[in-house]
């Protein structure tokens, strides 16, 4: 599988986070997670295997809270492994303390990997910045490539581009959940709370008489699961706690208390909406010419041809970048030719006329 991907026989591969530290394949346009990586260092690192090349790609990362508990799960059980080991082997003071050392390292890793993905701050300024760098965001000058949204960002992040949301008036509806989980007494967990502050007419809630509570259907216009959204994302901001027993139940904390006093502001974000951007193969622009996003799928293939013909990489005939060229420029001779970025004279020799066929056809 591995073979046939970094070969471009496979146009995606889904793999563990390990996949792909060896493969020499510049032209990667997509990394998509399926959860939330344990650390920023280790977000950074994955992403960075899509757009070796300089073109644009979309990194994707799906996460919920469900990604913390499970990796908070994992860490914990591999500590206490790791502990009666030592204990085992009659360890002194200092190897435990290390131990410990190493768990809460893990565990302050993983919450900046969640402050990053739950925030809504440029994506690129947050790696820089958590890397010790000072980020100096991106001059637009207003020409065919020029994008809207934040002017102090870097432009291309969901944030940057305006696809993230805030929700109307957020802090209302922060104090309003958490009013419904110190109303029904801080015992329930974030899927319970929400049926009381939707208004839900379920006999559970029946039952425990939270129906005659203030508290019962302040946020009637809301669905369920948007709900438990808000609640999830007050947990990452620090307004709540869940317990570790074995039926999780949400807590006030400090910041929350301060919350619900009015003494804070809270933002949450809105549940998101579908995705508009268009590929970057198809809005590239190359000068006064736009790619032809048809052709440059078709030299792609020639090149896949090529590559598996001569048995050697794709890159090895020419990068996705100068393809893109020839996808815009449209050279029509071999002088023509000489002048994409990426052709030289022995590239020219060999593959000049093979290329300028299919340009032409």
């Amino acid at each position: 599988m591995q073979e046939r991907f970094t070969r471009e026989k496979l146009v995606f591969v889904v793999a563990t986070v390990a996949f792909g530290m060896g493969i020499d394949r510049s032209n990667v346009r997509a990394v998509v997670h399926m959860t939330l990586p344990k650390s920023i260092e280790h977000y950074q690192q994955e992403t960075g295997r899509a757009g070796r090349d300089g073109l644009e790609s979309e990194c994707v990362l799906f996460h919920s809270y469900a990604d913390v508990m499970k990796w908070n799960s994992i860490t914990q059980r591999s500590a206490d492994e790791a502990r009666a080991r030592l204990n085992d082997e009659g360890a002194d003071a200092d190897a435990l303390a290390a131990l410990d050392a190493s768990v809460a390292q893990g565990r302050v890793q993983l919450e900046a990997m969640q402050s990053m993905a739950g925030g809504a701050a440029c994506r690129h300024r947050w790696l820089v910045e958590h890397f010790g760098q000072r980020y100096e965001p991106l001059a637009r000058d207003g020409g065919a490539g020029n994008i809207t949204g934040n002017t102090n960002g870097c432009g291309a992040c969901d944030v940057c581009l305006q696809e993230v949301r805030m929700a109307n008036d957020s802090t209302t509806v922060a104090r309003k959940l958490l009013s419904a989980v110190v109303r029904t007494g801080q015992r329930y967990g974030a899927a319970y709370v929400a049926d009381v502050a939707r208004g839900a007419d379920t006999e559970e809630v029946a039952r425990r008489g939270h129906a005659s509570l203030p508290t019962y259907g302040a946020l009637k216009d809301d669905d369920k699961k948007t709900l438990v959204n808000y609640i999830f994302q007050m947990v990452e901001r620090g307004l709540l706690a869940r317990t570790l027993d074995e039926h999780p139940v949400l807590v006030l904390t400090e910041q929350g208390h301060r919350a619900l006093r009015g003494e804070m502001e809270v933002q949450l974000r809105a549940p998101p909406k579908g995705r508009s951007r268009q590929h970057a193969t198809a809005t590239t622009v190359h000068g006064a010419h736009e790619v032809d996003a048809s052709l440059f799928d078709r030299l792609r293939t020639l090149r896949r041809e090529l590559a598996t013909s001569r048995r050697v990489p794709p890159y090895v005939i020419f990068s996705d970048a100068t393809l893109m060229e020839m996808a815009a420029r449209k050279p029509q001779s071999l002088d023509e030719f000489a002048q994409i970025k990426g052709v030289g004279e022995k590239k020219l020799a060999d593959l000049g006329l093979t290329f300028l066929r299919v340009i032409n056809e």
